[in-house]
Protein backbone atom coordinates (compact mmCIF):
# COMPACT_ATOMS: atom_id res chain seq x y z
CA UNK A 1 0.00 0.00 0.00
CA UNK A 2 0.87 3.66 -0.35
CA UNK A 3 2.89 4.84 2.46
CA UNK A 4 1.07 8.16 2.89
CA UNK A 5 1.15 9.61 6.27
CA UNK A 6 -2.11 11.30 8.03
CA UNK A 7 -2.71 13.75 11.20
CA UNK A 8 -3.71 11.80 14.19
CA UNK A 9 -5.34 14.94 15.58
CA UNK A 10 -2.76 15.46 18.63
CA UNK A 11 0.49 16.98 18.61
CA UNK A 12 2.16 14.47 20.76
CA UNK A 13 1.50 12.02 18.42
CA UNK A 14 2.30 13.70 15.17
CA UNK A 15 1.87 11.98 11.62
CA UNK A 16 1.16 8.59 11.13
CA UNK A 17 1.09 5.78 8.54
CA UNK A 18 -1.99 4.26 7.01
CA UNK A 19 -2.20 0.88 8.68
CA UNK A 20 -0.90 2.22 12.15
CA UNK A 21 -2.55 0.05 15.10
CA UNK A 22 -2.66 2.03 18.65
CA UNK A 23 -3.96 1.57 21.98
CA UNK A 24 -4.80 3.82 24.85
CA UNK A 25 -4.77 3.21 28.67
CA UNK A 26 -7.36 5.35 30.42
CA UNK A 27 -9.02 5.95 34.05
CA UNK A 28 -11.62 8.82 32.60
CA UNK A 29 -13.83 10.01 30.31
CA UNK A 30 -11.81 13.08 29.89
CA UNK A 31 -8.56 10.64 29.05
CA UNK A 32 -11.22 9.11 26.59
CA UNK A 33 -11.68 12.54 24.72
CA UNK A 34 -8.42 14.41 25.13
CA UNK A 35 -7.46 11.43 22.55
CA UNK A 36 -10.34 10.33 20.20
CA UNK A 37 -11.92 13.89 19.38
CA UNK A 38 -9.03 15.55 18.03
CA UNK A 39 -8.41 11.95 16.63
CA UNK A 40 -12.02 12.23 14.61
CA UNK A 41 -11.65 15.94 14.25
CA UNK A 42 -8.62 15.42 12.18
CA UNK A 43 -10.22 12.29 10.47
CA UNK A 44 -13.44 14.22 9.44
CA UNK A 45 -11.21 17.05 7.81
CA UNK A 46 -9.01 15.00 5.44
CA UNK A 47 -12.16 13.06 4.18
CA UNK A 48 -12.00 9.71 6.01
CA UNK A 49 -14.87 7.86 7.06
CA UNK A 50 -14.48 7.46 10.56
CA UNK A 51 -16.15 4.97 13.26
CA UNK A 52 -16.72 5.16 16.51
CA UNK A 53 -17.22 2.11 18.85
CA UNK A 54 -18.78 3.48 22.34
CA UNK A 55 -17.41 1.48 25.34
CA UNK A 56 -19.36 1.52 29.05
CA UNK A 57 -17.94 4.79 30.06
CA UNK A 58 -18.99 7.01 27.22
CA UNK A 59 -22.02 6.16 25.95
CA UNK A 60 -23.57 7.79 22.09
CA UNK A 61 -25.10 10.93 23.97
CA UNK A 62 -21.88 12.18 25.34
CA UNK A 63 -20.22 11.73 22.67
CA UNK A 64 -22.01 13.58 20.43
CA UNK A 65 -22.15 16.31 22.99
CA UNK A 66 -18.46 16.57 23.25
CA UNK A 67 -17.73 16.15 19.73
CA UNK A 68 -20.36 19.28 18.93
CA UNK A 69 -18.63 21.22 21.12
CA UNK A 70 -15.31 21.05 19.38
CA UNK A 71 -16.59 20.83 16.06
CA UNK A 72 -19.18 23.21 14.62
CA UNK A 73 -19.66 21.13 11.66
CA UNK A 74 -20.16 17.87 13.61
CA UNK A 75 -23.90 17.60 12.54
CA UNK A 76 -23.14 17.79 9.07
CA UNK A 77 -20.74 15.27 8.81
CA UNK A 78 -23.17 13.07 11.13
CA UNK A 79 -26.32 13.74 8.82
CA UNK A 80 -24.13 12.95 5.58
CA UNK A 81 -22.92 9.84 7.16
CA UNK A 82 -19.06 10.55 7.18
CA UNK A 83 -19.10 9.35 10.87
CA UNK A 84 -21.06 6.51 12.56
CA UNK A 85 -21.22 5.79 16.25
CA UNK A 86 -22.49 2.48 17.48
CA UNK A 87 -22.87 0.85 20.55
CA UNK A 88 -20.70 -2.12 21.67
CA UNK A 89 -23.74 -4.47 21.98
CA UNK A 90 -24.34 -3.48 18.48
CA UNK A 91 -20.78 -4.35 17.21
CA UNK A 92 -18.57 -6.34 19.76
CA UNK A 93 -21.21 -8.25 21.84
CA UNK A 94 -24.05 -8.80 19.59
CA UNK A 95 -26.61 -11.19 21.58
CA UNK A 96 -24.26 -10.97 24.19
CA UNK A 97 -21.81 -13.28 22.11
CA UNK A 98 -18.07 -11.71 20.54
CA UNK A 99 -17.41 -13.47 17.54
CA UNK A 100 -13.79 -11.76 16.38
CA UNK A 101 -14.73 -12.96 12.52
CA UNK A 102 -17.49 -11.70 12.29
CA UNK A 103 -15.84 -8.43 13.88
CA UNK A 104 -12.83 -8.45 11.74
CA UNK A 105 -15.19 -9.10 8.52
CA UNK A 106 -16.91 -5.76 9.73
CA UNK A 107 -14.50 -3.39 9.69
CA UNK A 108 -13.37 -4.92 6.15
CA UNK A 109 -16.92 -4.23 5.12
CA UNK A 110 -17.23 -0.58 6.30
CA UNK A 111 -13.81 -0.29 4.87
CA UNK A 112 -14.66 -1.28 1.49
CA UNK A 113 -18.27 0.73 1.24
CA UNK A 114 -16.01 3.73 2.67
CA UNK A 115 -13.94 3.43 -0.57
CA UNK A 116 -16.48 3.02 -3.07
CA UNK A 117 -18.38 6.03 -1.38
CA UNK A 118 -14.93 8.14 -2.18
CA UNK A 119 -13.20 8.80 1.49
CA UNK A 120 -9.54 8.39 1.59
CA UNK A 121 -9.82 5.67 4.09
CA UNK A 122 -11.19 5.07 7.51
CA UNK A 123 -10.12 5.87 10.74
CA UNK A 124 -11.84 3.42 13.85
CA UNK A 125 -12.06 2.98 17.71
CA UNK A 126 -13.09 0.58 20.00
CA UNK A 127 -13.20 0.23 23.63
CA UNK A 128 -12.51 -3.45 24.61
CA UNK A 129 -13.60 -2.77 28.33
CA UNK A 130 -16.84 -4.91 27.75
CA UNK A 131 -14.80 -7.72 26.49
CA UNK A 132 -12.29 -7.73 29.30
CA UNK A 133 -13.89 -10.09 31.48
CA UNK A 134 -16.52 -11.75 29.10
CA UNK A 135 -13.53 -13.59 26.51
CA UNK A 136 -10.28 -12.14 27.30
CA UNK A 137 -8.47 -14.95 24.82
CA UNK A 138 -10.08 -14.59 21.76
CA UNK A 139 -10.12 -10.51 22.16
CA UNK A 140 -6.66 -11.20 22.36
CA UNK A 141 -6.64 -13.36 19.35
CA UNK A 142 -8.28 -10.99 18.11
CA UNK A 143 -6.50 -7.85 18.52
CA UNK A 144 -3.23 -10.55 17.07
CA UNK A 145 -4.73 -10.74 13.73
CA UNK A 146 -6.04 -7.05 13.62
CA UNK A 147 -2.54 -6.02 14.05
CA UNK A 148 -0.63 -8.56 11.73
CA UNK A 149 -2.77 -7.35 8.92
CA UNK A 150 -4.31 -3.80 9.14
CA UNK A 151 -0.60 -2.76 7.51
CA UNK A 152 -2.37 -3.52 4.05
CA UNK A 153 -5.48 -1.03 4.45
CA UNK A 154 -5.97 2.52 4.09
CA UNK A 155 -7.38 2.50 7.86
CA UNK A 156 -5.83 3.16 10.99
CA UNK A 157 -7.31 2.44 14.77
CA UNK A 158 -7.19 3.29 18.33
CA UNK A 159 -8.36 0.29 20.65
CA UNK A 160 -8.85 1.87 24.33
CA UNK A 161 -8.73 -0.15 27.36
CA UNK A 162 -9.38 1.01 30.98
CA UNK A 163 -6.23 0.59 33.70
CA UNK A 164 -8.70 -0.38 36.35
CA UNK A 165 -9.75 -3.44 34.66
CA UNK A 166 -6.20 -4.36 33.54
CA UNK A 167 -3.97 -6.47 35.48
CA UNK A 168 0.06 -6.75 34.55
CA UNK A 169 -0.73 -9.81 32.35
CA UNK A 170 -3.70 -8.07 30.59
CA UNK A 171 -1.80 -5.02 29.62
CA UNK A 172 1.77 -7.07 28.58
CA UNK A 173 -1.01 -8.92 26.43
CA UNK A 174 -2.37 -5.40 25.14
CA UNK A 175 0.95 -3.72 24.61
CA UNK A 176 2.30 -7.02 22.77
CA UNK A 177 -0.91 -6.65 20.11
CA UNK A 178 -0.55 -3.04 19.11
CA UNK A 179 2.36 -0.90 17.16
CA UNK A 180 2.13 1.95 19.67
CA UNK A 181 0.49 2.91 23.44
CA UNK A 182 -0.82 6.11 24.36
CA UNK A 183 -0.52 6.30 27.79
CA UNK A 184 -0.63 9.55 30.55
CA UNK A 185 2.42 10.21 32.92
CA UNK A 186 1.94 13.18 35.22
CA UNK A 187 -0.71 15.00 33.72
CA UNK A 188 0.91 14.29 29.68
CA UNK A 189 0.02 12.30 27.39
CA UNK A 190 2.91 10.39 25.81
CA UNK A 191 3.12 7.88 22.33
CA UNK A 192 5.81 4.83 23.54
CA UNK A 193 6.60 2.90 20.57
CA UNK A 194 6.03 -0.79 21.57
CA UNK A 195 7.53 -2.44 18.12
CA UNK A 196 10.30 -1.94 15.81
CA UNK A 197 10.39 -5.17 14.28
CA UNK A 198 6.54 -4.61 12.99
CA UNK A 199 6.03 -4.15 9.24
CA UNK A 200 4.44 -0.95 9.74
CA UNK A 201 6.39 1.15 11.66
CA UNK A 202 3.60 3.54 12.01
CA UNK A 203 5.10 6.60 13.04
CA UNK A 204 7.22 9.14 10.88
CA UNK A 205 10.26 11.26 11.17
CA UNK A 206 7.63 14.39 12.10
CA UNK A 207 6.31 12.95 15.26
CA UNK A 208 6.96 14.88 18.66
CA UNK A 209 9.40 14.47 20.78
CA UNK A 210 6.57 13.27 23.43
CA UNK A 211 6.98 9.76 20.98
CA UNK A 212 9.49 7.59 22.68
CA UNK A 213 10.61 3.96 21.92
CA UNK A 214 9.60 1.06 24.70
CA UNK A 215 12.50 -0.81 26.17
CA UNK A 216 13.41 -4.17 24.69
CA UNK A 217 12.45 -6.11 27.92
CA UNK A 218 8.56 -5.39 26.94
CA UNK A 219 9.32 -5.93 23.01
CA UNK A 220 7.48 -9.02 21.92
CA UNK A 221 7.50 -9.37 17.87
CA UNK A 222 4.10 -10.29 16.66
CA UNK A 223 3.43 -13.11 14.16
CA UNK A 224 3.13 -12.17 10.79
CA UNK A 225 0.74 -14.80 8.34
CA UNK A 226 3.41 -13.92 5.46
CA UNK A 227 6.06 -14.58 7.79
CA UNK A 228 8.99 -17.54 7.55
CA UNK A 229 8.81 -18.06 10.99
CA UNK A 230 4.84 -18.80 10.88
CA UNK A 231 5.16 -20.99 8.20
CA UNK A 232 8.01 -23.28 9.40
CA UNK A 233 5.99 -23.71 12.36
CA UNK A 234 3.04 -24.66 10.55
CA UNK A 235 4.80 -27.06 8.70
CA UNK A 236 6.68 -28.48 11.58
CA UNK A 237 3.16 -29.04 12.72
CA UNK A 238 2.35 -30.97 10.16
CA UNK A 239 5.44 -32.87 10.13
CA UNK A 240 7.02 -31.04 6.80
CA UNK A 241 10.54 -29.74 6.70
CA UNK A 242 11.18 -26.88 3.58
CA UNK A 243 13.98 -27.23 1.96
CA UNK A 244 17.44 -25.82 3.95
CA UNK A 245 19.75 -25.64 0.75
CA UNK A 246 17.90 -25.24 -2.33
CA UNK A 247 16.51 -21.91 -3.26
CA UNK A 248 12.51 -22.31 -3.60
CA UNK A 249 10.31 -21.84 -6.52
CA UNK A 250 7.64 -18.90 -6.80
CA UNK A 251 4.47 -18.70 -8.24
CA UNK A 252 2.33 -15.76 -8.05
CA UNK A 253 -1.92 -15.37 -9.38
CA UNK A 254 -4.36 -12.20 -9.27
CA UNK A 255 -7.51 -12.03 -9.46
CA UNK A 256 -8.88 -8.74 -10.21
CA UNK A 257 -12.58 -7.88 -9.45
CA UNK A 258 -15.07 -6.19 -12.73
CA UNK A 259 -18.07 -4.75 -10.78
CA UNK A 260 -19.46 -4.27 -6.95
CA UNK A 261 -17.45 -3.15 -4.07
CA UNK A 262 -14.68 -4.90 -4.42
CA UNK A 263 -13.59 -3.12 -7.57
CA UNK A 264 -12.99 -0.17 -5.92
CA UNK A 265 -10.19 -1.28 -4.30
CA UNK A 266 -6.85 -0.28 -6.46
CA UNK A 267 -4.93 -2.96 -7.86
CA UNK A 268 -5.43 -6.42 -8.15
CA UNK A 269 -5.57 -9.08 -5.21
CA UNK A 270 -2.34 -10.90 -5.18
CA UNK A 271 -1.87 -14.38 -3.72
CA UNK A 272 2.54 -15.79 -3.90
CA UNK A 273 3.40 -18.92 -3.30
CA UNK A 274 6.57 -20.17 -2.06
CA UNK A 275 7.11 -24.05 -3.80
CA UNK A 276 9.91 -27.24 -2.67
CA UNK A 277 12.03 -27.86 -5.52
CA UNK A 278 12.05 -31.14 -4.94
CA UNK A 279 8.18 -31.90 -4.72
CA UNK A 280 6.47 -28.71 -5.15
CA UNK A 281 5.02 -28.15 -1.73
CA UNK A 282 3.90 -24.80 -0.64
CA UNK A 283 6.06 -23.83 1.87
CA UNK A 284 5.37 -20.55 2.24
CA UNK A 285 2.65 -17.56 0.85
CA UNK A 286 1.81 -13.68 0.65
CA UNK A 287 -1.15 -12.14 -0.47
CA UNK A 288 -2.17 -8.66 -1.10
CA UNK A 289 -5.23 -7.16 -0.67
CA UNK A 290 -7.04 -10.47 1.28
CA UNK A 291 -8.43 -9.74 4.59
CA UNK A 292 -6.48 -11.02 7.67
CA UNK A 293 -9.46 -13.84 8.36
CA UNK A 294 -8.68 -15.13 4.35
CA UNK A 295 -5.35 -15.16 4.61
CA UNK A 296 -5.29 -17.88 7.92
CA UNK A 297 -7.55 -19.50 6.00
CA UNK A 298 -5.28 -20.02 2.77
CA UNK A 299 -1.99 -20.69 4.74
CA UNK A 300 -4.33 -23.84 6.51
CA UNK A 301 -5.39 -25.19 2.86
CA UNK A 302 -2.18 -24.68 1.25
CA UNK A 303 0.79 -24.63 3.84
CA UNK A 304 1.94 -28.59 3.23
CA UNK A 305 0.39 -29.48 0.24
CA UNK A 306 1.74 -30.12 -2.90
CA UNK A 307 0.34 -27.07 -5.57
CA UNK A 308 -2.61 -28.56 -7.55
CA UNK A 309 -3.56 -30.04 -4.40
CA UNK A 310 -3.61 -27.07 -1.72
CA UNK A 311 -4.90 -24.68 -4.43
CA UNK A 312 -8.19 -27.26 -4.79
CA UNK A 313 -8.69 -27.20 -1.06
CA UNK A 314 -8.43 -23.28 -0.65
CA UNK A 315 -10.71 -22.76 -4.07
CA UNK A 316 -13.27 -25.45 -2.03
CA UNK A 317 -12.78 -23.25 1.37
CA UNK A 318 -13.47 -19.95 -0.61
CA UNK A 319 -16.63 -21.02 -1.86
CA UNK A 320 -18.48 -22.13 1.75
CA UNK A 321 -16.87 -19.47 3.90
CA UNK A 322 -16.43 -16.85 1.94
CA UNK A 323 -18.47 -13.30 1.20
CA UNK A 324 -20.08 -13.67 -2.41
CA UNK A 325 -17.85 -10.27 -3.73
CA UNK A 326 -15.07 -11.47 -2.70
CA UNK A 327 -15.37 -15.37 -4.02
CA UNK A 328 -14.78 -15.04 -7.56
CA UNK A 329 -11.45 -12.40 -7.41
CA UNK A 330 -9.91 -15.00 -4.57
CA UNK A 331 -10.86 -18.02 -6.68
CA UNK A 332 -9.41 -16.04 -9.66
CA UNK A 333 -5.92 -15.39 -7.84
CA UNK A 334 -5.87 -19.47 -7.01
CA UNK A 335 -6.43 -20.72 -10.69
CA UNK A 336 -4.24 -18.07 -12.43
CA UNK A 337 -1.43 -19.44 -9.81
CA UNK A 338 -2.22 -22.86 -10.78
CA UNK A 339 -2.24 -21.75 -14.39
CA UNK A 340 1.71 -20.08 -13.71
CA UNK A 341 2.09 -23.47 -12.10
CA UNK A 342 1.09 -25.41 -15.04
CA UNK A 343 2.87 -23.21 -17.57
CA UNK A 344 6.52 -23.80 -15.21
CA UNK A 345 5.73 -27.02 -15.91
CA UNK A 346 5.42 -27.47 -19.19
CA UNK A 347 8.63 -25.14 -20.21
CA UNK A 348 10.68 -27.52 -17.93
CA UNK A 349 9.63 -30.70 -20.25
Amino acid sequence: MVEKTVKMGSDFIGDVLWGSHLCQFYRTKEDLTDILVPYFEAGLKNNEFCLWITGELLNEKEIRETMRKNLPQFDHYLRIGQIEIIPYTEWYLIDGVFDQYRVLNAWMDKLDQALVKGYEGMRVTGDAAPLIKADWVHLVDYETKANDSIYKYRMKGVCTYPLEKCGSSEVVDVIRTHQFMLTKRSDEWKCLEISASRKNRGMQGSHKAGSQSLPDTIDSSSRSYTADTDAVAALDSKGIHPPSNSETIMVSGYGRPQTGIACQHSGCFCIELELDPCDFRVVNLACKKIPCIGEEMLRDALLGCKVEEGIKNAIDQVEKRWPCFLKDVVTGALEDANKWYENMQEERE
